[in-house]
């Protein structure tokens, strides 16, 4: 709610309640709505902030007290609320002094955050007053220690069978020995692994609770028969996030590596260091564009940013797929990219004045990488 006249427009919304997002499978509602700004649009699992994304909610402008709610359909033990923001322009000043509050199932006030300011990035709320499920799941967690490890075992499949406290269940699961896992249980839980995986956002799934989670799921698929286990295997293969690191090299101006190869359509996440004493960027370009893009700005004032902080980046170029900011000596940044669905050789460059000749790589998309790689081996 914006407690005042305003315009309230949101990416995205996650409530997260023992490791899983439960927001997607709630029913979205507003005060109004414009120009299609739905409110189901904050639950859709998109986190981009450009209005012409189309993923991005809209009320009527001006009006007071703007609202948007989120029904989850019954009560929850709920651990955060993160709220995406709209980002284009200076939208995002829209939302500055925005509050929560979270309702009982009788729309009791059970916790408020007030005067929240407004933020490009994501704002994550702890509920810190949720007692029942904070003391719930380390309930679930002491379990491992109390013996009786097969019905424990038992329990725990249940549990992640139900989308109940799946990640403390799966922690649960990883400190029980060998001795007490049971095959044909292991299904259960596999099956529950695979559903709670799908509902992780893309920029969720580099996280390490994501990661311990899923490398409980892979133990448990190791018990499966051959058949089930591939297809479970590959279900979460499906959702990898190809995660890259990217470092300048100190007095050589030129990143330490120089091509990425990625899968079409596929979420992937590039984290950008910077240990060179000068300032350098990662700007990401459309196939053959490199050149004209940096030479656009390379007369640019230094304290020209565009709408996203950005120094030495063009504004609103549909040529720009994503950028980092100017990073100074010892500082980094990461970017969560969405690969293009059009394969071919796109580009990244440093476009401080003077870098873009040399200080330049590739970014390949296939629909295939596996073929892509085995076809260009490394030289």
């Amino acid at each position: 709610t914006l407690p005042r006249k305003g315009t309230l427009s949101l990416a995205e919304v996650e409530v997260m309640s023992g490791g899983k997002n439960i927001a997607t499978s709630g029913t979205a509602k507003q005060q109004s709505t414009a120009y299609d700004g739905e409110a189901n649009r904050a639950i859709d699992g998109k986190t981009e902030g450009g209005y012409d994304k189309g993923s991005v909610t809209l009320t009527n402008e001006n009006v007071n007290n703007p609202w948007w709610e989120l029904d989850l359909g019954s009560e929850q033990a709920i651990d955060s609320v993160s709220v995406w923001n709209r980002t284009d322009g200076q939208f995002f000043n829209r939302m500055d002094g925005f509050e929560l509050t979270v309702l009982d199932a009788k729309r009791g006030e059970a916790f408020r955050k007030s005067a929240v300011p407004a933020s490009r990035d994501a704002v994550a709320l702890p509920l810190e007053n949720d007692t029942r499920g904070t003391l719930r799941r380390a309930a679930i967690r002491a379990l491992a220690r109390l013996g009786n490890e097969k019905a424990v075992f038992t329990a725990m499949t249940h549990l992640i069978g139900k989308g109940d406290e799946v990640t403390a269940a799966a922690d649960t699961l990883s400190r029980l020995p060998a001795a007490a896992w049971n095959k044909e249980q292991a299904g259960t839980a596999v099956k529950g692994l695979v559903s709670w995986a799908r509902s992780v956002p893309a920029d969720g799934r580099t996280s390490k609770e994501y990661t311990s989670t899923i490398g409980v799921a892979n133990k448990l698929i190791a018990l499966l028969p051959s058949p089930e286990a591939d297809a479970a295997r590959n279900s979460l293969g499906t959702l990898d996030v190809k995660t890259f690191t990217i470092k300048t090299v100190r007095e050589q101006l030129r990143y330490d590596t120089a091509q990425l190869v990625v899968e079409a359509g596929k979420p992937f996440e590039v984290h950008f260091e910077n240990p060179d004493a000068m300032p350098h960027n990662l700007v990401f370009v459309q196939p053959g564009t490199l050149q004209d893009v940096a030479t656009a700005v390379q007369t640019q004032a230094p304290d020209k940013l565009d709408s996203l902080g950005r120094a030495y980046v063009p504004e609103n170029d549909t040529r720009v797929i994503a950028a980092t900011k100017m990073l100074e000596a010892g500082k980094s940044e990461t970017l969560s990219l969405t690969a293009p669905e059009a394969e071919g050789t796109y580009q990244y460059v440093c476009t401080f004045p003077g870098h873009w000749a040399i200080m330049k790589g590739e970014l390949i998309v296939t629909k295939d990488v596996k073929a892509w790689t085995a076809a260009h081996p490394a030289k």
